[in-house]
C-alpha cells in the first residue's frame, strides 16, 4: 500500500525519489537471507549504490563453507558487466 502512495505522489509530481548510497559495515555478519533480500533490492530501477565493508579476509557465511577473498574476486570478474550496468544506470 505504501508503495502505491509513493508511486502516485511521484506520478503527480508532488514527490521526487532520489536514489542514494547504502553503506553496510561489518558485512560479514549478514546471512544468506540478507544477501538474497539485497539482491532483489538491487534489481530495482531505483536501487541505491551499495558499498560493502568488512575487515575480514576469510569468514564463514551462514549456510555456506569458508569464503575466501579470492572467491569474491572471481565472483567480481564474472559479474563485472552486471555491476557496471548497475553503476551506469545510477549515474
Amino acid at each position: 500500500m505504501f508503495i502505491k502512495v509513493v508511486n502516485r505522489y511521484i506520478d503527480e509530481g508532488v514527490a521526487e525519489l532520489v536514489p542514494g548510497v547504502l553503506f553496510i559495515d561489518e558485512v560479514h555478519m549478514l546471512d544468506m537471507e540478507c544477501f538474497s533480500y539485497l539482491n532483489r533490492a538491487l534489481e530495482s530501477s531505483l536501487s541505491p549504490i551499495v558499498i560493502f565493508a568488512t575487515n575480514r579476509g576469510i569468514c564463514n557465511v551462514r549456510y555456506e563453507t569458508n569464503v575466501a577473498f579470492e572467491d569474491f574476486l572471481k565472483l567480481n570478474e564474472r559479474n563485472a558487466k552486471t555491476v557496471t550496468r548497475f553503476h551506469v544506470s545510477l549515474l
